[in-house]
């Protein structure tokens, strides 16, 4: 299946909301796969670090969600794994999300998918 994960352009994540679909990865991957993150928050806020993306995949159509670390409330090094929540319109979303990210991340670190 060809798909691609790219920045959402204007306010398509807007209501996005967490349906227990995580990940494991640092910032510096995130940063790498899909740019420096839009909202950069401080330690003190609920959340640090926050991605709006948009899953295009040919079959199904546009997945919009957020990938974002909740509830540190600590300073978070760039290099060290943290799980990141993933936010969508629905469970089924969100975990196809999951899954393709975790499919991008898999190649960035040079694992063979099997």
């Amino acid at each position: 299946m060809v798909m691609e994960i790219t920045q959402a352009e204007g306010n398509k994540v807007n209501g996005t909301s967490f349906h227990n679909s995580t990940i494991v990865a640092t910032i510096d991957e995130l940063t790498d796969l899909f740019g420096e993150a839009p909202f950069q928050g401080d330690r003190n806020e609920k959340v640090q670090y926050s991605w709006e993306l948009t899953l295009s995949q040919e079959l199904f159509g546009d997945i919009h969600f957020t990938i974002y670390d909740w509830k540190q409330y600590r300073t978070l090094s760039r290099h060290s794994e943290y799980e990141f929540h993933i936010g969508g319109f629905s469970k089924s979303q969100t975990e196809r999300a999951r899954e393709a990210v975790e499919e991008l991340l898999m190649d960035y670190r040079g694992y063979d998918n099997l």
